[in-house]
């Protein structure tokens, strides 16, 4: 019963999913409708590692010294199918190589081959500028920090800051003593503001990432005001 919950609960969290990247696409004539949802998963789930450019040079590939495969490598150039199973665990890409997780036991093909559009666009998109950390945003705080959670901190930490993302699920994520990715929402967590900052954006133990150059300083207070409204009453 309870492996029964647990499928139910993954079914309706990637169905959201689903409708994210599908609903743009609902009158879609061709693959280029797919890129907008595209880049909103592909945030969410492989910047960590593969980076913004998908040179494999995403913060968590920095601290833990992994060398991904090159997404802008010519032998990727596939279509969106082939390229989907790819980045779901098979298709042919040795997993000694990349030490890719499985993403296709979390997440269904169609939305694969979401990401997969989006990455085979990697090669012809314009360099984006350096982060100009000087513009201030007239973006409300909480939405912003929602946007910016969603996009650096959810894959590992989960929709709801519980530490039960799909990628801390697929590589079994933990921190330096074992035990589960912290959990944001539990009324035990009580690190200050400024902790969590700091490591957010200068890394701390085997597994978080430095986000500082990605992440601004005030982006990082954003995201601190957005956990604490996750913290259960």
């Amino acid at each position: 019963m309870g492996e029964k919950r647990v499928m139910k609960s993954i079914f309706v969290l990637l169905s959201i999913v689903l409708v994210l990247a599908v609903a743009p696409q609902a009158h879609a004539k061709d693959e280029g409708a797919a890129l907008p949802a595209g880049h909103h998963l592909y945030v969410s789930y492989c910047v960590l590692c593969h980076g913004e450019d998908g040179k494999s040079n995403g913060p968590l590939t920095v601290k833990m010294g992994l060398k991904p495969t090159d997404l802008t490598s010519e032998r990727l150039h596939k279509s969106p199918d082939e390229l989907g199973k790819i980045i779901g665990g098979s298709g042919g890409l040795k997993k000694a190589e990349s030490k890719m997780p499985d993403w296709a036991k979390e997440i269904p093909a169609p939305v694969l081959k979401t990401i997969a559009s989006y990455v085979l666009s990697l090669p012809t998109a314009q360099a984006k500028a350096p982060r100009d950390c000087s513009a201030k945003s007239t973006e409300d705080k909480l939405s912003r920090g929602k946007t910016l959670y969603d996009n650096a901190c959810l894959a590992c930490h989960g929709r709801y800051g519980d530490g039960k993302g799909l990628l801390s699920k697929l590589i079994g994520l933990h921190d330096t003593k074992g035990k589960p990715m912290v959990d944001w929402t539990s009324a035990k967590y009580t690190k200050p503001a400024d902790a969590i900052k700091k490591a957010t954006l200068l890394g701390q133990g085997d597994f978080m990432p430095a986000w500082k150059g990605t992440v601004c300083d005030d982006e990082a207070d954003d995201i601190i005001a957005y956990i604490a409204t996750l913290k259960k009453k």
